[in-house]
């Protein structure tokens, strides 16, 4: 379901040379109610759907920032579906992003512990995908018909790029 892909390099310098020049924009940036990872585990997955839910702040010119764009069309991606940094001891809650149904790539980077959290639409099964320090690229499939229950938690800063193939 979900898979770990190998990073393109001329992807994550572009992406990082955007975090490095967006600093003084997002560094101030702090959740008023810090979330635990205990607190995050026991979040339980809604029994309606939730197509998509907001978190964390929009990178300056986010989806339409020069770099974002470029490394849309390295990728081959139809469009950009976000473009966000995380907060320190934020979290994304579950959700399915349903209403843009395709094949998502996400490229993030963090260098504190953050999790991706999805169940299984086949089995059921909760999986816990803890993401690589630096960079770390996930691809899976959003549909409609057969919902991804996903959520994210973060102990520092991640940056996220999601882009709809």
């Amino acid at each position: 379901m979900i898979k770990k892909v190998e990073l393109n390099k001329s992807v994550t310098e572009h992406l990082g040379k955007h975090i490095e020049s967006t600093l003084q924009s997002w560094f101030r940036y702090h959740i008023k109610e810090p979330v635990t990872y205990e607190q995050f585990s026991t979040w339980q997955i809604p029994k309606h759907d939730i197509e998509s839910v907001y978190c964390g702040i929009e990178l300056p010119e986010g989806k339409d920032a020069y770099p974002v764009k470029l490394t849309k069309t390295i990728l081959g991606a139809k469009e950009v579906t976000n473009a966000l940094v995380y907060s320190p001891l934020s979290a994304m809650a579950w959700h399915t992003n349903s209403n843009i149904e395709g094949t998502r790539l996400y490229y993030t980077f963090s260098l504190s512990n953050s999790v991706f959290k999805w169940k299984d639409p086949n089995t059921g099964q909760i999986h816990e995908d803890w993401d690589e320090r630096g960079w770390t690229a996930r691809q899976f499939t959003v549909s409609k018909e057969n919902p991804l229950w996903h959520c994210i938690w973060t102990e520092g800063r991640r940056f996220s790029f999601g882009y709809n193939l």
